[in-house]
């Protein structure tokens, strides 16, 4: 069994956007259902186009996590130098999501910790990530137990 190889068939991989692309839509919009506010007034409308341009100039980094090869989940980040810390190459979060029934065990930590131990490889000094308050707030002990800590509270507003 390869290192990034877990029992139950499941598999996390770094790839590139453009080859995933095509097996995102369900997931996006299973990921939408259940995370997202507004969506009375805000439909989902991936800008597909913007993700393969990114990954073309070298700033998306895409993670997978598969099931017997099928697609169950998914990190998104962008990595770039900071704009405050022009010195310090950071990698923020864009989406992140995991299909409910690879959540039990520690498929998702380990998935967390293969992303970072990417990230780190590639020289990023910090990574940045958000959980959505109204949801379960077992993600965010994940995120304690991973090292990170709170350090901002965004907020919304429709206008």
């Amino acid at each position: 069994m390869a290192p990034n190889d877990l029992a139950g068939g499941i598999h996390f991989a770094v790839e590139r956007f453009e080859k995933v692309m095509p097996e995102l839509p369900p997931l996006f919009y299973e990921h939408w259902c259940e995370v997202a506010l507004d969506k009375d007034r805000i439909a989902l409308d991936p800008a597909f186009e913007r993700y393969v341009a990114m990954d073309r100039l070298g700033v998306l980094a895409t993670y997978t996590l598969r099931r017997d090869k099928t697609l169950k989940g998914y990190f998104i980040a962008e990595v770039v130098p900071h704009l405050h810390y022009r010195q310090s190459l950071q990698a923020i979060q864009d989406i992140y999501y995991i299909h409910p029934n690879c959540r039990q065990g520690l498929i998702a930590q380990r998935f967390f910790r293969f992303v970072m131990a990417d990230l780190k490889r590639r020289g990023v000094q910090k990574l940045q990530i958000m959980r959505k308050l109204h949801l379960d707030p077992r993600i965010g002990d994940l995120w304690l137990r991973l090292g990170f800590r709170p350090d901002e509270v965004w907020y919304s507003k429709l206008l």
